[in-house]
């Protein structure tokens, strides 16, 4: 069954799944896609990071520092399914636009300003021993 989805396997009109086996798909395809979906234990950064700035929401085993449930996310370690957490992004566009708007907020806290600001903090604080 996997490898009849090396290339993208369509579901109905408008949902295909396409298995991402490195960097280069992910860019690839980051304009088509409308949510990303990672079952694996540990998540990919790299995944997470391009998905949350790209505002696409994402399905994952569990929260991490950039997918939080139901903002621009949705977590299995909630109690729910990968069906459950489709249907909440794609039946329902507010979630999606929400999530959009989280990531977009999100994406502001790893800013160049806000980065330097919090290694001064650490720093100044380092010192202080």
């Amino acid at each position: 069954m996997l490898s009849q989805l090396e290339a993208p396997f369509k579901i109905d009109e408008r949902v295909f799944l396409k298995i991402i086996s490195d960097e280069r798909d992910l860019i690839t395809l980051l304009s088509d896609i409308r949510i990303i979906v990672d079952v694996r234990e540990t998540s990919d950064s790299y995944t997470q990071i391009a998905g949350m700035s790209t505002g696409i929401p994402q399905i994952v085993k569990q929260e991490s520092n950039h997918v939080y449930h139901k903002k621009n996310g949705f977590c299995h370690d909630h109690g729910y399914s990968v069906a459950e957490g489709l249907y909440f992004y794609l039946e329902d566009l507010d979630h999606w636009n929400d999530s959009l708007v989280y990531s977009y907020h999100l994406m502001q806290e790893y800013s160049g300003k806000k980065i330097m600001k919090k290694w001064r903090e650490i720093i100044d604080n380092a010192s202080k021993y």
